[in-house]
């Protein structure tokens, strides 16, 4: 009776095992899409919501003069290379930091109030505001601690620095490696800062879904956060070492019932 117990109990946790592990192919495809004939294409709006500055961003502006001895006060060194590496803390100490109220403080015109601005709107308004002052020919800004960090079920996870203002999800997801064999692509978490730097905003996507292609939270932001849910099935893929000792001591077991007969 005991031997067909045993016999039973471990053959229903060796299927239970071997389902409990299986990841459907579909599972590993992102985009679901119907087959187009004839490499017929079919758009999805892509939503780019410009970033707007928020206390605590640090933003590199360069200034384009007719003189250079003016060019030289206003201008501060955005960070030396190393081979092929940027030297970031160069980068942070000589970039304009947004203080806890918005502003920055510029060369020969003082405070700027930044906050809720884009860097293009930014630089017109220090444009104007110096116009009457040094014969500018444009000012170039960008963000300086533009990082994402990416975690979870990916290859590679990390906090990266872009250098792009225009990144999504999917350029994040490659600069970790991509997702992994377990990662859940219905379940991608981004954690975002509130606009008022209270707080975040969270948000899943489904990479499965080529609507997603739409949605705000696909293009990236300064400082947000990915994280890759793992799916159901690596728990059972966890759960196979106890399991192997679990059908190891079955098997024993039912090799002393039989020789003891």
């Amino acid at each position: 009776m005991m031997r067909h117990f045993l016999l039973k109990f471990t053959l229903a946790w060796t299927m239970v095992a071997l389902f409990s592990s299986c990841v459907r192919h579909r599972q590993l495809v992102s985009f679901h899409t119907p087959y187009q004939k004839n490499s017929t294409s079919v758009h999805y709006p892509y939503p780019r919501t410009p970033y707007r500055l928020m206390p605590g961003d640090n933003i590199d502006v360069k200034f384009a003069t007719t003189d250079k001895s003016t060019s030289d006060i206003l201008n501060r060194e955005s960070g030396t290379a190393s081979g092929s590496q940027i030297n970031v803390a160069s980068m942070y100490i000589n970039s304009y930091t947004l203080d806890e109220k918005g502003f920055i403080n510029v060369p020969l015109i003082g405070m700027v109030h930044a906050q809720g601005l884009t860097t293009e709107s930014l630089s017109d308004t220090i444009s104007h505001s110096l116009d009457s002052i040094v014969n500018l020919k444009n000012v170039h800004i960008k963000i300086s601690n533009f990082r994402v960090s990416v975690m979870g079920e990916v290859r590679n996870p990390g906090q990266f620095f872009v250098y792009n203002d225009n990144i999504n999800v999917l350029q994040a997801l490659s600069l970790a490696g991509d997702i992994a064999d377990y990662g859940n692509r219905k379940r991608v978490c981004v954690v975002r800062p509130s606009k008022d730097k209270v707080g975040s905003d969270v948000a899943y996507l489904d990479l499965t879904n080529a609507k997603v292609l739409s949605s705000e939270y696909f293009t990236i932001h300064p400082n947000d956060v990915i994280y890759v849910e793992p799916m159901k099935s690596k728990a059972g893929r966890l759960n196979i070492p106890a399991l192997q000792l679990l059908l190891t001591v079955s098997s024993i077991v039912l090799v002393l019932l039989n020789w003891s007969r």
